[in-house]
């Protein structure tokens, strides 16, 4: 009995935690302005092609 009590209080717990990851900006919202790794790696492509045309 306890166990399955344990088990719906650790569910709960675990989509409770997936709504708020979900949720509009994640878990940090707008305090986190880290840019994603893609974005971040094609800025820098770019520079580096653009530096490459310059040569």
């Amino acid at each position: 009995m306890l166990q399955a009590i344990l088990g719906y209080v650790l569910l709960g717990a675990l989509v409770t935690r997936f709504a708020v990851l979900f949720a509009t900006g994640g878990p940090a919202g707008k305090f986190a302005e880290e840019k994603g790794l893609m974005e971040r790696m094609c800025r820098w492509v770019k520079k580096m092609l653009r530096r490459k045309k310059l040569e």
